[in-house]
């Protein structure tokens, strides 16, 4: 026969006492209006998203420090579904199936709930951004009411999925944003005209392959800008704009000519320009008043082609800002700046006569009026072979390399090998904490001034006219306005 341990059964009831008066106390709800939830905010905001496109997801906590348990009738949106918000309360969403509310939430004394708060934008009539607000209602079984603002911004725009361009085709210009997913295929023998003031966001790895025409050409107070369809941040202080690497760039083939890509902003690709072999007689492209910034990749990539670059800033690649292997290029009044902040750069500036194990020719490699700089004590780099045509002429520049005795350079100012100092007084300003930079010349630049009066372009890359001592680089540096 078992004998029972006593003292065990005692300590057993004992525990089972404590544990049903410790349920009784959390389990008193009250009917007081007094006793109110504690949110961890007030409102919560959204990052601007494009109508019919879903927002990433945001969350909250709700507390119940009243001393009493708290029992909420419901939960819902002010405005039931008319707004696109989608809500989730403690597990329970906000839907048809619930009636756009949960019912019946308990919330015990010292415990918590999360909700969690989306959007999917409803499209607008209106152009531009429009605001979109709603509340969330906690109604409390006592009667008293709570609410949490929820705001966001949306933007109506254009979405084409795969588009091929097999004729003369224009796109933009309606003022509408336009998304692109799975990217646009510009066959040969057709030509794609974007028109001035047109924003293309890719999605994810889109992009544009061109084996005919691109005509791009915004002007000056209508920019074409082509970036990432990210507009929501990877942290709160870092945008997706300024993160590299968020579609995949443009891509003309070798059968690609007579290609134009003018005032134009190309930030935020893989590789964002790549220019394949082709005849170097004949007309690859022309880019003038462009900015192509934060690549993860190239900013401009040409091989064996004939290319002609003016009044444009490559800034900030993984690999080089500008890439030239082979073919009759001419670059003039650049500015070409390697400050990739997050790994170990390339130079920014590089050009060779062989690459992949194949030679091409340098028939001309012609640089005047441009600034070659960045973190490291050489950002120029010019290699080959000669068994191979290796032309090439510096003149009026402004370099961030050790200084030779070269004829095919001439009138150069070689910037000191002390490295980041120098470089960052070209510039008004060069932050990688917040990734802002603005590559407009500093006071204390040696560029102002120093270009060459007979081959500068006329007016800078912002359309300005250059002074008759023309400064070296894509923008031209005027004394501030006095007060």
């Amino acid at each position: 026969m078992k004998r029972i341990n006593f003292s065990i059964l005692i300590c057993l009831s004992a525990f089972m006492l404590l544990m049903s008066t410790g349920c009784t106390d959390n389990d008193s709800f009250t009917n007081d209006t007094s006793n109110l939830l504690t949110f961890e905010c007030d409102t919560v905001s959204l990052d601007t998203v494009f109508a019919k496109t879903s927002s990433p997801t945001r969350s909250f906590w709700v507390f119940n420090n009243s001393g009493d348990g708290i029992r909420l009738a419901n939960v819902r949106l002010q405005q039931g579904n008319q707004t696109g918000f989608k809500v989730n309360v403690d597990g329970t969403s906000l839907n048809s199936n619930t009636g756009y509310q949960a019912n019946d939430i308990e919330i015990r004394k010292g415990d918590s709930i999360r909700v969690f708060v989306e959007i999917t934008p409803p499209k607008s009539s209106s152009e531009g951004f429009n605001t979109l607000e709603d509340r969330l209602i906690f109604t409390h079984e006592s009667g008293a009411t709570q609410s949490v603002l929820l705001n966001a911004t949306s933007i109506n725009a254009e979405m084409i999925s795969n588009l091929v361009v097999d004729n003369n085709t224009i796109l933009g210009g309606t003022g509408i944003p336009i998304i692109i997913y799975g990217g646009i295929t510009v066959k040969e023998n057709a030509q794609l005209s974007i028109k001035p003031g047109t924003t293309l966001y890719f999605h994810d790895s889109a992009g544009i392959d061109v084996y005919g025409t691109l005509l791009a050409n915004g002007s000056e107070d209508k920019f074409i800008t082509l970036r990432g369809d990210r507009l929501d941040r990877m942290f709160p202080y870092l945008p997706y704009d300024n993160v590299s690497g968020q579609w995949k760039g443009i891509h003309f083939y070798g059968s690609s000519y007579d290609n134009e890509i003018s005032y134009a902003d190309i930030h935020g690709a893989h590789d964002a320009v790549v220019c394949d072999s082709s005849d170097v007689n004949l007309g690859k492209l022309r880019m003038e008043s462009v900015i192509v910034h934060n690549n993860e990749g190239y900013g401009l990539k040409l091989t064996n082609c004939a290319v002609g670059i003016v009044n444009c800033q490559f800034t900030n690649s993984l690999a080089n800002c500008v890439y030239v292997c082979g073919g009759d290029v001419t670059i003039n009044n650049c500015t070409i700046a390697q400050f990739y902040s997050l790994n170990a750069s390339d130079y920014a500036l590089r050009f060779t006569n062989t690459c992949d194990g194949i030679r091409y020719p340098v028939l001309g490699m012609r640089v005047y009026n441009t600034i070659i700089t960045g973190m490291k004590d050489d950002e120029l780099l010019g290699d080959g072979d000669t068994l191979s045509a290796y032309n090439y002429d510096f003149n009026y520049c402004l370099l961030k390399t050790p200084e030779v005795k070269n004829g095919a350079l001439n009138n150069i100012i070689f910037e000191s090998n002390d490295s980041v100092v120098h470089s960052h007084l070209n510039f008004i300003e060069i932050n990688h904490d917040s990734l802002r930079y603005d590559f407009r010349l500093d006071s204390l630049s040696k560029a102002i001034n120093a270009g060459d009066p007979t081959t500068a372009m006329k007016t800078d890359l912002r359309g300005k006219l250059r002074k008759s001592t023309p400064s070296i680089g894509c923008y031209e540096w005027f004394e501030p306005e006095k007060r």
